[in-house]
């Protein structure tokens, strides 16, 4: 399948190139003629497992960016970017600030083109909303990685299929200046990114190493005011 960038004349103007030749197959030919090209050192394509995109490959329909008309839209967590169809091709939606956020209304979701670093890269990607505050919110990165395979050694081992593996979720805050900094693994750490709110998160926070089940509760402290 082919991905390239056209011009989307209803919504999308511009589009990011990307282009992948899918793998060729023996089809309709005869039992004779594979052998030969089996002797010939013919391999067959490896199996893939899984696939690259959030949930399934189906796609939903969504609102891009300012655009009230809903686009049906798929998640490639493997290339973090959005696809979808027009005229039996597909296509990638391009990393535009204007195209963002994407909104879905059937799972009441969004999702935002931003800025951030990522094991120490500075990269713009998308990140899901986790949970919405008014001044600091929760966003997560959700990303799949394609692992290749390999053919057997001999005839005694079995192929290693291609793969795409499910790699941990990184969580963000989005702070009230917009900036996106990772979500802090310790109090500790909470503390010195928020050391105007030192004493409410000592006082209300009892563990001192956070999982994500405590995050609505510091997502309310950080947005609690300090009169109230």
């Amino acid at each position: 399948m082919k991905i390239k960038s056209i011009c989307f004349s209803v919504l999308i103007s511009a589009f990011a190139f990307a282009q992948e030749s899918a793998p060729m197959h023996i089809q309709n030919m005869s039992n004779d003629a594979r052998s030969l090209l089996l002797k010939d050192g013919y391999k067959a394509n490896l199996e893939t497992e899984g696939n690259p995109y959030l949930g399934n490959d189906s796609f939903r329909e969504a609102k891009i960016g300012n655009n009230e008309k809903l686009t049906s839209v798929r998640y490639n967590a493997s290339l973090d970017a959005f696809e979808f169809l027009q005229n039996g091709q597909m296509l990638l939606m391009g990393k535009e600030d204007w195209y963002s956020p994407i909104y879905f209304p059937d799972l009441k979701n969004t999702v935002i083109l931003a800025e951030y670093t990522y094991k120490g890269k500075k990269i713009k990607g998308y990140l899901f909303e986790y949970i919405n505050g008014q001044d600091v919110s929760a966003y997560r990165r959700i990303s799949r990685k394609f692992k290749k395979g390999e053919y057997a050694a001999s005839s005694f081992d079995k192929d290693m299929p291609n793969r795409f593996i499910e790699e941990p979720d990184v969580y963000y805050l989005r702070l009230a200046d917009g900036k996106f900094v990772e979500f802090p693994k310790n109090k500790k750490k909470l503390i010195a990114l928020f050391p105007d709110k030192g004493e409410t998160i000592n006082k209300n926070i009892k563990t001192n190493d956070f999982d994500f089940n405590t995050m609505k509760q510091i997502i309310m402290i950080l947005n609690k005011k300090s009169s109230e």
